[in-house]
């Protein structure tokens, strides 16, 4: 079955993350969505650990966290360009019960987001 989507709010927006599906942000009010809904970006690919390319990175080595890659979101009024994002997948120990999270949603650059997941699944 597919995975449940995951919420976090934060300040003013809503995040919805679907597993290998897309990424929203919204504003809600009263428990209904208010205003337009903005794609952060659609899946795109995976990390794969077993590609050559990969095996050379640094991140490999550091064997830190496995990565998604989402884009051709909504268009950005600022560069014109669609959103997209990086979805970070972080081992949790203590997400057992929960299950996985929205850890937290970083903008480095306008438009381009970085969402980081707390996962049991990813522990050693």
């Amino acid at each position: 079955g597919s995975a449940p989507c995951l919420l976090k709010t934060k300040d003013w927006w809503t995040y919805e993350f679907c597993y290998g599906r897309h990424i929203q942000q919204y504003h809600m009010e009263d428990s209904e969505i208010k205003g337009e809904v903005l794609y952060l970006g659609y899946y795109q690919s995976a990390f794969d650990w077993d590609d050559e390319t990969a095996k050379a990175s640094k991140q490999h080595r550091l064997k830190r966290y496995h990565s998604q890659t989402y884009g051709n979101g909504s268009k950005c009024d600022l560069n014109g360009r669609p959103r997209e994002a990086e979805v970070r997948f972080l081992c949790d120990e203590g997400a057992g019960i929960s299950g996985d999270y929205i850890d937290r949603v970083d903008e480095p650059l306008s438009c381009s987001y970085v969402l980081t997941i707390r996962t049991p699944r990813l522990c050693p």
